[in-house]
């Protein structure tokens, strides 16, 4: 499975660098194009990460 992520800052800052950003996922699957969810994989994930050069 892939996920992208796209951010961007909203209060008139030019960079995100040394921003932290939180990413919580709980039970991975899959649409099958007709919108429905399949679920694959059961369980929780939490990231946090900050953003740096």
């Amino acid at each position: 499975m892939e996920y992208v992520i796209q951010i961007h800052k909203t209060d008139g800052q030019n960079s995100i660098l040394g921003s932290r950003f939180h990413v919580n996922f709980s039970e991975l699957g899959i649409y099958s194009g007709k919108a429905e969810f399949t679920s694959k994989v059961k369980g929780k994930w939490d990231f946090e990460y900050k953003l740096v050069l």
